[in-house]
């Protein structure tokens, strides 16, 4: 039936847009504004689908427009609200979010919304308060229960946060959600390498696998020893696994591989153009969901496929690629640079790694990937090499600053427990932290801290900053504590290439044994404990002698630059001696 009135014309559109059929919907919701430029509906019901295909500065601008017309529709402050968080907008978020909550308070998934946008703001005292309320008006909902427990990540209250993601898998369990909990895992104090590869195994035999379809690569051109075309799947922004990949590439034998570079992110920065100048081709798969990435790799016709997010390891949390994968686009597929342990993809072929992470014939059994090992794990990018080390901070100050600048996820209960028997062990000391909440301060972790005997007065606590001041932040650190057990990995490379030695204890799990790689390859195992007393041991030593810090300090810089950890070229070439086994590997099965 042919519409004859607004009002039937948009009960039509709305028919297509729940359909699916959102190009159809859009047709109808243009055809209304031209003959009624301020009908708010179809202002904002084109900003919903512009949001749905992620494209969320038009989502925006639409449903702005929309309440100008019609500034009572909570709704329309709702979706407001999102676009603007996923633009990184998030104070415009927050406020947004908040007008739709005033106009609607006892709606939970607006008040979801809310304590989501304030939780990715830094305000996760708030945030954690309205994802509660939201929790009480409805406890059946899988994303609020989602949203806690990346709040309550960010917190490094992972047990309470891997309660929540499981009730949230409960409720719907989905790709995302898998992702986010086997991250999590990882950062668990209570989980070795047995258990997270036994709940990866549940997630990819019961979840995954019926879900996906699999690509054939017989037709595929088997000649070994051919240019191999290889296909890099990332989040390419500032990023650690970002910055260690680029000076791979940068260092590349461009005449035997040609690079694709699948850009998985929404808002480029200074990084993904960097990769755009890298690759040799660019493609931007922000917008393509798993089956559209798939295809494009296929058409692409990549030999050797790389991934480079693991479990959303690469900064968003839920923006995982397994499923991709799992269908196996291209003949032979990787996993390097996200983070060093198992995606439990057995669709991956090949983990690249090193000895110290993953020590011969001990983590081969927690391993779904064959694991290949190169000399270093990380390969540090010397582009800050203007920013000099500066001196050591307790010559000005009196007193020696111990200091980790790692994602508060990992500051856990036991980490803290930890920290504070060392500075317990040395009294002429300070701890400076890197905190998730806006100001740079955290009540939380006062508290926690408090309850084991160590004072606000002890604590420096400082926000999120971007790379270069970051970086500069190590000039107040003369020693820095390596988490557990989720060790610093490019944070560590930062802390010594800025002259600060890191103690660390040798962890049970990939992950956990950063430090140890880092360390063994700088020489300086005398830094890795074996047990918590032999860290604390460590630890206050250091404290008690600045002149050893003092040396250290003056030395870290060269010391990293002449090991292989700053060797782009041994470990490209490394890499792609690898790259080109595996292939001939392949190619000689029938």
């Amino acid at each position: 039936m042919v519409p004859t009135t607004i009002r039937e014309a948009m009960e039509v559109a709305l028919e297509h847009h729940r359909g699916g059929r959102a190009s159809e919907a859009e047709a109808i919701y243009r055809q209304v504004l031209r003959q009624q430029p301020d009908n708010a509906d179809a202002l904002h019901l084109l900003g919903v689908i512009a949001a749905e295909a992620r494209r969320h500065d038009a989502a925006a601008e639409l449903i702005a427009r929309a309440l100008a017309i019609a500034p009572a529709h909570a709704e329309y402050w709702l979706d407001l609200g999102r676009s603007l968080a996923n633009l990184g907008r998030i104070e415009q978020a927050v406020g947004a979010l908040q007008k739709a909550v005033e106009r609607e308070p006892g709606n939970a998934a607006m008040r979801s919304e809310l304590g989501a946008a304030l939780t990715q703001g830094g305000w996760l005292e708030q945030g954690i308060e309205q994802l509660h309320k939201s929790l009480e008006l409805n406890a059946a909902s899988a994303d609020t229960w989602t949203n806690l427990a990346r709040a309550l990540m960010d917190q490094g209250q992972i047990e309470e946060a891997a309660s929540a993601i499981r009730r949230a898998l409960q409720l719907r369990p989905d790709e995302a959600r898998w992702s986010t909990l086997l991250l999590l895992l990882n950062y668990h104090p209570d989980y070795d390498a047995e258990a997270i590869a036994r709940e990866q195994r549940n997630w990819e035999q019961q979840f995954l696998r019926p879900r996906v379809r699999v690509f054939s690569h017989e037709s595929h051109d088997r000649t070994a020893g051919r240019r191999l075309r290889i296909g890099y799947v990332g989040d390419f922004r500032h990023h650690p696994a970002a910055y260690a990949l680029a000076p791979i590439l940068a260092a590349r034998n461009r005449e035997q591989f040609e690079i694709f570079c699948y850009g998985d992110s929404i808002e480029p920065d200074s990084v993904t153009e960097q990769f755009t100048r890298l690759s040799d081709h660019w493609r931007s798969s922000g917008e393509m969901n798993n089956e559209q990435l798939a295809q494009a790799i296929v058409a692409d016709r990549i030999d050797i496929l790389v991934d480079v997010i693991a479990h959303a390891a690469s900064g968003q949390l839920g923006h995982a690629r397994m499923v991709a994968f799992a269908m196996k686009p291209a003949p032979v597929q990787v996993s390097y640079g996200a983070f060093p342990g198992s995606t439990g993809l057995s669709a991956i072929d090949y983990r690249i790694t090193d000895a110290y992470v993953d020590p011969p014939g001990e983590s081969e059994q927690f391993c779904v990937e064959e694991l290949v090992r190169i000399s270093s794990f990380w390969c540090y990018p010397i582009d800050a090499d203007d920013l000099k080390v500066a001196e050591a901070p307790f010559v000005r100050k009196g007193y020696v600053t111990f200091g980790s600048l790692n994602t508060p996820m990992k500051i856990t209960p036991p980490v803290i427990e930890l920290w504070s028997k060392v500075l317990s062990a040395a009294p002429n000391s300070k701890l400076r932290l890197l905190v998730q909440d806006a100001g740079g301060k955290s009540a939380y972790f006062a508290e926690q801290f408090a309850r084991r005997g160590v004072g606000s007065d002890r604590l420096e606590m400082v926000g999120r900053r971007l790379r270069r001041e970051y970086l500069q932040g190590y000039r107040e650190i003369d020693v820095a504590l390596d988490p557990l057990p989720y060790n610093g990995h490019m944070t560590s490379c930062d802390a010594l290439w800025m002259g600060v030695p890191v103690v660390t204890l040798r962890g049970r799990t990939s992950v956990g044994r950063g430090g140890v790689s880092l360390l063994s390859n700088l020489g300086m195992t005398d830094l890795i404990a074996d047990t918590p007393e032999e860290y604390v041991a460590i630890a206050s030593r250091l404290a008690a002698d600045p002149a050893r810090v003092a040396e250290l300090r003056a030395g870290l810089r060269q010391r990293m630059k002449a090991s292989v950890i700053c060797d782009a070229d041994t470990l490209t070439r490394e890499i792609e001696d690898s790259y080109r086994q595996m292939w001939t590997k392949w190619c000689a099965k029938i």
